[in-house]
């Protein structure tokens, strides 16, 4: 048999290489998850923020209006972004002078060999997994619509003078009834509490306090009832089931304010 002919038959026998064996396949579909993340995490954003740059968009007016450099003048004639610029200057510098001496000593400390090593390993790589999920978890409870916290500091720059702010908010005999049915004792609290934290520049205009008799008959509705506040998890499981499985009327109090900016 001639060498050709040899060839030819070894060639037939090899087993064809399918579509999932392409080097060429298995890279792009490696890197195509990776790219998409950092394009939707990173690109656009940045493009969003840069269209934002010179836009007069507003949280009122999120329409993106071009205005060339007019947003970028008002941001540099405004004391409280040079303020922040200076706190992020001094944290950076601090924290990564910080960063630089006490890493170095930790690194010359775990060259040694010592008992529960193991346990330094851990507490030094804990920082790391941590405030991602800590930090998703703030700023949720931020920008959440209902129950974040107000940002007075916020909520003065972007109002202008006469502008207002409405607070909405639970007051002391808000679900009485349902606190009564799982609680020994229930605590009470201020209601003008919240005033102490409104800052120089907004004036505290009218408050009011509303109520009005919910009556749950349904088993579901009280157990939603229950979910949606933090009694939910702060009563055990037999307070919870007292509520759920007899009806309930409880007192709805709400206590809203309005605040304006004054023209200083």
């Amino acid at each position: 048999m001639s060498d050709e002919a040899l060839a030819a038959g070894v060639a037939s026998r090899r087993p064809r290489r399918s579509l999932l064996d392409s080097e060429r396949l298995l890279a792009v579909g490696g890197l195509t998850p990776a790219v998409v993340y950092i394009v939707a995490l990173v690109g656009f954003p940045f493009v969003l923020a840069v269209l934002m740059a010179f836009s007069d968009v507003t949280v009122g007016d999120p329409s993106l209006d071009f205005v060339g450099l007019e947003t970028l003048r008002q941001v540099l004639e405004d004391p409280v972004f040079w303020r922040a610029l200076r706190n992020t200057l001094f944290f950076t510098v601090v924290s990564n002078a910080l960063v630089v001496i006490l890493a170095t000593a930790l690194a010359l400390i775990l060259t040694k060999d010592f008992k529960f090593k193991w346990l330094i390993r851990l507490l030094v790589l804990l920082p790391w997994t941590t405030p991602v999920s800590l930090a998703t978890i703030s700023w949720l409870w931020t920008l959440d619509t209902i129950f974040s916290p107000i940002d007075w500091a916020e909520a003065q720059r972007v109002l202008a003078p006469g502008g207002a702010v409405l607070r909405m908010g639970p007051s002391s005999e808000h679900l009485f009834e349902l606190r009564q049915r799982l609680y020994t004792e229930v605590q009470h609290y201020d209601d003008r509490k919240h005033l102490q934290q409104v800052p120089k520049g907004m004036r505290h205009v009218y408050s009011e306090n509303l109520y009005f008799l919910l009556s749950l008959d349904d088993a579901q509705q009280r157990s939603e009832l229950l979910a949606m506040t933090p009694h939910g998890w702060r009563a055990s499981a037999q307070q919870r089931e007292a509520v759920i499985n007899q009806p309930l009327t409880t007192t709805i109090a709400v206590r809203y304010d309005w605040f304006e900016k004054t023209e200083h």
